[in-house]
Formats: structure tokens, sequence, C-alpha cells
């Protein structure tokens, strides 16, 4: 099971992730092109290490990364989420994930938008007991996973469609959206151009790095201060030249670069053949 960005933070915050967790997390971070010295250590690790040590090393690799940190009500809400797609995946016990969303509602004051998960437990509860489930009539002669399932979907449904995710409120300020463009950019050796305000648009470059801290360098444009550059475009599409004779080798990174922008909560926009980044957007 893949470890995603958003709910190992989760996790963390409820303090609920194990040392497997904060591994596996590493790995999976590792294979999509991001990179740290703190990311390694913590990849490398033993499934047995202590998850103290384990927690330490992802605390270092948050701060790496530029990892936005979550408030409690964000991480309940992402791991509630969370848990809802491991039952659609049938990643584990259906009822087991139930009751675990249920406990997220009861341990942290009954959010109304969890209630639906605490009256589907005690359905079920009832119908293992062979009594009438009460409080999920719905589970009443049907199957009990086809129920889930539903509640799950439309669960999920609602949320993306409330804007809570995976954009969970956006705390980041332009300058911190800019270096984590500009590493999935270096990461995944891809080009770029910037718009900075009043200016043209850049020429396509193979590079963008800080000379100074608050300021974006690439090849025909800048040093200008981050606070100036309106959006860069990213080129997905990696072209390797291999001579005269030979087609120049041509690989498509659109999905992984979508991945990585939306694993770090980045705002952007498709635009078919190149991604947008718009600096100002992601300050909202």
């Amino acid at each position: 099971m893949e470890i995603s960005t958003l709910s190992i933070q989760a996790k963390f915050v409820l303090g609920r992730a194990q040392s497997g967790d904060y591994i596996d997390w590493a790995v999976n971070e590792l294979a999509k092109g991001w990179d740290s010295k703190n990311l390694r250590i913590l990849a490398g690790l033993e499934k047995a290490s202590s998850p103290f040590e384990a927690e330490a090393y992802f605390l270092k690799a948050r701060t790496e990364l530029l990892l936005p940190e979550f408030t409690k009500d964000e991480a309940i809400r992402v791991y509630a989420l969370h848990l809802a797609q491991q039952i659609i995946l049938s990643e584990g016990n259906f009822e087991t994930l139930v009751g675990m969303i249920s406990e997220l509602c009861y341990s942290n004051g009954y959010p109304k938008y969890l209630m639906v998960w605490y009256d589907l437990n005690d359905g079920l509860c009832d119908k293992r007991s062979g009594d009438y489930p009460y409080a999920c009539e719905a589970l009443y002669k049907t199957d009990s996973k086809s129920v889930v399932d539903a509640i799950a979907r439309e669960f999920i449904s609602r949320e993306i469609n409330n804007g809570e995710w995976p954009h969970i409120p956006l705390r980041m300020d332009s300058n911190v959206t800019l270096k984590l463009a500009a590493q999935v950019i270096k990461n995944l050796e891809l080009k770029c151009r910037v718009k900075a305000v009043d200016a043209n648009v850049s020429d396509w470059s193979p590079i963008i790095f800080q000379p100074v801290e608050s300021h974006y360098e690439g090849k025909g444009f800048g040093p200008m201060p981050g606070k100036e550059i309106e959006w860069i475009d990213i080129d997905p599409v990696v072209v390797r030249w291999r001579g005269r004779l030979v087609p120049d080798l041509k690989k498509d990174k659109k999905q992984m670069l979508i991945a990585a922008l939306s694993g770090q909560k980045i705002v952007f926009e498709d635009f078919g053949e190149f991604i947008r980044v718009n600096a100002v957007a992601s300050n909202r």
C-alpha cells in the first residue's frame, strides 16, 4: 500500500504512525524522484527500528522537503479519507476500518461530517449481534460490504467537492511554493520558463536555482525576486539527443510531475503540453 505524503503527515499529527509507515513513505517518495539526506536515511531503516528514531528522521526530512504542517482538524479529515480509500480498495477488513473512522469521530468531539461512520459502525455491531441495525437501516437484509463501499464513495466524493482533498487549506507563501516547484523541476530534470510581473515570458531553461535566498535564476532569466514571479511553466517531456542518425529519445514525465506537485499541495493548471504553477494562486 502506498503511504501518501498527506496521510503520513496526518498519522504523525494524530500519533498513529508506526516505524513501517515512515519507512514505506520515504521509499515511495524516493521512487517518485524526491530526495534529501534524511529521506534516504529513513528509507534505509529496518522495519523493526524504534518508532522514535523513524519519527526523528521523518521530521528532519519533512523540513528538508519544505512540507507544510497540518493542524489536528486537517489531520483528522485526511486520515478519515485515507481510511475510506482503504475500504474501497479492500486494503484490510472493512469492518475494522469502519471502526477506526468511528473511533476517530467519538474521540475528537463527534465532528458532524464523521457521524455517518459512527452510525454505520453501530449498525454493523447490531447486525453482527443479530439485532436490527437501527443506526444504519440500509444494512438490513443487504450485503454489508456493498453498503459500506457506497458510503465510503459518497464520503470521499463529498469531501473532494468541498475542496478539502487533497488541497487542504494552503498556508504556503509564494516563496515556499516556488522552492517546492523548483525542487520538483530539478528532481525530474525538466525544463521550465517563468513569467515575472510586468515582464515578458522567458525562454525555456533546463535549470532553475536560487543564487541567494528568495531569488531565482535560470538559463536566460534572473536573478529575480520570487515575489516578482507570476507563474512557472514546466515542460513534462524530456528530450535526449542521441546523434545525427538516431531519433531523439523522448520520455513523458507528466504523470510523475502531477503526482509530485499534488503530493506537495501545489496549485497548478494543466495546459496539455505544459503544467503551470501559479505563485499568486498558491498563496490564496
